[in-house]
């Protein structure tokens, strides 16, 4: 993401895009280990972006985690 200064002015005016997942996977000798967090993706007019604090009025990305394993794989492993 960007941190360079805004080139329309004196300071960023960031605008919400949508919510994104984003995931990072951990290999370690006890296993593999899973993170995924909600974030929102935000825009400025100059094209910088940032990841920021998630929209509660979109739509819920548990959706797009549940399509990414075979049917039933989350209720049996204890998830909602």
């Amino acid at each position: 993401m960007s941190t360079a200064p805004c080139t329309n002015g004196a300071r960023h005016k960031w605008v919400f895009v949508k919510n994104v997942n984003v995931g990072s996977m951990s290999v370690t000798a006890r296993g593999t280990v899973g993170r995924f967090l909600l974030k929102g993706l935000y825009r400025c007019a100059c094209g910088a972006k940032k990841h920021g604090q998630f929209n509660h009025n979109e739509g819920d990305l548990r959706s797009e985690i549940d399509s990414q394993y075979p049917a039933g794989y989350m209720q049996q492993r204890g998830a909602a």
